[in-house]
C-alpha cells in the first residue's frame, strides 16, 4: 500500500503529534516516519501501516487518500 505524504503529515498534525511522538506510538523509527513525509518512501509494509494508523486513530485506507482540504 502506498502512503499518502500530505496526508500522513496531515493526520499527524491533526494528532497534535510530532514526527518523535508519532514515532513513539507507533513504534516505528522516526527516520521511517520523515522518509514517507518526505515523499522518499512510498511503500510500506502492512506492519508499519498498521501501526501508524492505530497511533493516529485512523483506518489504514485513510493513510493514502489525499488530504481533505480541512484537514490540511
Amino acid at each position: 500500500m502506498q502512503i499518502n505524504p500530505e496526508k500522513l503529515i496531515a493526520l499527524r498534525k491533526m494528532a497534535g503529534l510530532t514526527v518523535q511522538g508519532l514515532a513513539d506510538e507507533a513504534h516505528v523509527g522516526r527516520a521511517t516516519i520523515t522518509r514517507i513525509a518526505n515523499g522518499h518512501t512510498i511503500t510500506s509494509n502492512g506492519t508499519t501501516i498498521t501501526r501508524l494508523a492505530k497511533a493516529l486513530r485512523c483506518r489504514s485506507e485513510e493513510l493514502s487518500t489525499p488530504p481533505e482540504d480541512d484537514d490540511k
